[in-house]
């Protein structure tokens, strides 16, 4: 291993002071971590526990109701969908370069939480954040198989949150606006052989204060190596040039560094431009921050890196924690709090309730029948011992002894043993211990909405609703941290892949892709630290939720004609789909839009097929209206002739009968 410079050697003492620091400052919150975890997911009771009910001959019973409500909220988070989306840092950007770049990068990301919730990532922390209070997450690179030169970034849990210590001056929920942070990982002194770490003057029994850097366990010798990240600031000037059209199909950036200028100066020629160098409009000092890692163990520093991180890679998650002042000292310390801490004692009381109730089984007098000795008879003795067979009890009535007189002195007859009820106040507590469970974690009984033996669904809906709403300040820490995350790798994108190659990405409706980037046919993601803004909010679509939602469309679809057609439209069929929880919805989701277009293609050959029918009708009724008008001249025609003819028939026989009478008054006269 190569032996570092001695400004890092001397460095030592400083970083375990840090270490030490931040881990007694902290120590509480491990403490309640590890052991509220314990209580909720293991065994409510300890080892002292244990012995003190084995002292009093009281049964080792528990009752844990605390890990059912965490894995109902576990459960319920599965189904949440984060909702992402980048956005340029200046609001008033309009180049379309950086437009595309900001899509791409958010459906990067969004891929890389799909794998992650896919790996159970997700959950895990979201369960310590509920059960222990805390979790942190990690930011790292890493080459895309053993045999490339390309890295990928990559993002996930940190081994151990309570190995993993933040600065106490950091204000901000995640932690990043502290001066370092720092990761622990626990090795054997064979690990440390292969890493070809020399450990020979490690003393494994070392403490600083309540911090270990070395023990024994089952006389297996241990250290520790610890990765410490450390902000690094630096004075830097940047200027801003003048924009132009020539800037702007170059691609050059309005705001570099002054060294950027001068080798841009330098370079210019060689660009072929004949163009003038842009000028400097405007220039200050700003401070640029870079992250540096120190690797060491107990007694030496084994790395010093300084990193392309401009954010800490450990990223605190916090659960729902409050700042607490010391009345003595007037310090103030943060407590991380799981989601159970105050249904803590209610659980112990619940618990000592069912040892006391199980006690009392246990204790039962099994005697049945209570009887004087002299009253027994020894040829019916039987039938009083063993009274689970039928048969007459028969007793002596009087005393049968020497010198005293048959039938003077009468026996008391057998007679059944009254058992002595078990206390209500047991059962009371129990009882009042499941209320009050539920009331301090806001999770409601579905119960409450029996109405005549009769459950009402809209009552289960409410009240799951509620239950989720009680969580909510644990999911919005875990949306919070998700964020911080995303930045973190947003800003690592151009410093990581800088080749040409392609990303996968996930788009917003589900789809998955991959984009070419860099080089000459591919989108560049050339941008500088905190140019893309990343926002993580928490989706809607938990299942409960999805349901109302659903609900609610169907009652507007039935009390609205109006809505009602637009919710049976292909427009809503997609929406429709997400609201679903059911086998193969994620399925059906991904072919309804190549339905949909099918549907469009339908209908717009329906629709050229009406129009030509529509055509053709047109025709016919235009032939069919002229050979009506031919038909209609042709019957006038004929009236007309017919007409004529009556009219000259007519004529005709008038003037024959004229002639006739004419005749006739000749022939009279």
């Amino acid at each position: 291993m190569v032996e570092l410079a001695q400004k890092h050697q001397d460095q030592l003492k400083r970083l375990k002071k840090s270490v030490e620091r931040s881990w007694n400052y902290f120590q509480p919150n491990y403490e309640r971590f590890n052991r509220i975890k314990r209580f909720a997911f293991f065994s409510a009771l300890t080892t002292n526990d244990l012995s003190a009910l084995e002292e009093i001959g009281q049964p080792q019973i528990e009752c844990n109701l605390l890990e059912a409500f965490l894995s109902r909220q576990r459960g319920e988070f599965s189904k949440q969908e984060p909702s992402i989306s980048v956005s340029p840092a200046d609001e008033n950007s309009t180049d379309q370069l950086s437009i595309i770049q900001t899509k791409i990068v958010e459906g990067y990301f969004r891929h890389l939480e799909d794998q992650a919730r896919k790996d159970g990532l997700a959950t895990t922390a979201y369960l310590n954040t509920l059960g222990g209070g805390f979790h942190v997450f990690k930011v790292w690179t890493d080459y895309v198989n053993e045999m490339s030169f390309d890295q990928n970034i990559r993002w996930g849990n940190a081994i151990d949150p309570c190995l993993c210590g933040f600065d106490p001056d950091a204000v901000l929920p995640h932690k990043g606006d502290g001066r370092y942070c720092f990761e622990i990982f626990p090795k054997t002194e064979e690990e440390a052989e292969e890493m070809g770490i020399d450990v020979s003057l490690v003393k494994f029994s070392r403490s600083i204060g309540q911090f270990n850097w070395s023990y024994k366990n089952d006389e297996t010798k241990h250290f520790l190596i610890c990765d410490f990240y450390e902000k690094k600031k630096k004075d830097v000037k940047i200027v801003q040039i003048a924009e132009s059209e020539l800037t702007k199909r170059m691609g050059l950036k309005k705001n570099i560094t002054k060294d950027q200028y001068k080798e841009l100066e330098e370079k210019w020629r060689s660009f072929g431009v004949i163009d003038q160098l842009p000028a400097i409009v405007n220039e200050r000092m700003t401070e640029k921050t870079t992250i540096v890692r120190y690797r060491f163990i107990e007694n030496k520093v084994l790395e010093y890196v300084e990193t392309n991180f401009s954010d800490f890679p450990l990223i605190f998650v916090d659960g729902n924690s409050v700042l607490i002042k010391d009345d003595n000292s007037g310090s103030v310390q943060q407590v991380t709090r799981p989601a159970i801490y105050n249904a803590i004692g209610t659980q112990k009381l619940v618990n000592v309730a069912m040892q006391t109730l199980g006690n009392e089984l246990e204790n039962t007098m099994q005697h049945k029948l209570i009887v004087a000795e002299e009253s027994i008879s020894e040829q019916y003795a039987d039938a009083l011992t063993n009274y689970q067979v039928p048969r007459v009890i028969v007793y002596k009535a009087y005393l049968e002894k020497e010198g005293v007189e048959p039938g003077t002195i009468p026996l008391p007859p057998p007679r059944e043993v009254v058992r002595a009820p078990i206390p209500p106040e047991i059962t009371g507590t129990i009882q009042m211990g499941f209320q009050m469970l539920q009331n301090i974690l806001g999770s409601y009984d579905a119960s409450l909405g029996i109405n005549n033996n009769q459950l009402s669904g809209v009552a289960i809906v409410e009240g799951a609703t509620q239950s989720n709403a009680a969580a909510m300040p644990y999911v919005n820490s875990y949306i919070q941290g998700l964020n911080r995350v995303a930045q973190v790798v947003v800003n690592l994108l151009p410093k990581y892949i800088k080749t040409q190659r392609t990303l996968p990405v996930m788009m917003a409706d589900g789809k998955r892709d991959y984009i070419k980037i860099n080089g000459d046919d591919g989108i560049s993601l050339d941008y500088e630290d905190n140019e893309l803004l990343v926002k993580v909010d928490a989706g809607p679509n938990y299942a409960i939720q999805k349901s109302k939602t659903l609900n609610q469309i169907v009652a507007l679809a039935g009390a609205m004609p109006s809505f009602n057609e637009f919710a049976n439209s292909s427009q809503m069929l997609p929406v429709i789909l997400k609201l679903l929880d059911i086998p193969y919805a994620e399925e059906m989701y991904s072919e309804v839009k190549a339905f949909i277009e099918q549907k469009k293609e339908q209908q717009k050959e329906q629709q050229l097929i009406n129009a030509q029918t529509a055509h053709a009708k047109n025709l016919v009724d235009l032939d069919k209206h002229q050979t009506e008008r031919v038909r209609a001249a042709v019957d006038m025609a004929i009236k007309a002739a017919d007409m004529s003819h009556r009219h000259n028939k007519d004529m005709h026989d008038i003037h024959e009968r004229r002639e006739t009478r004419e005749q006739e008054r000749r022939e009279h006269i």
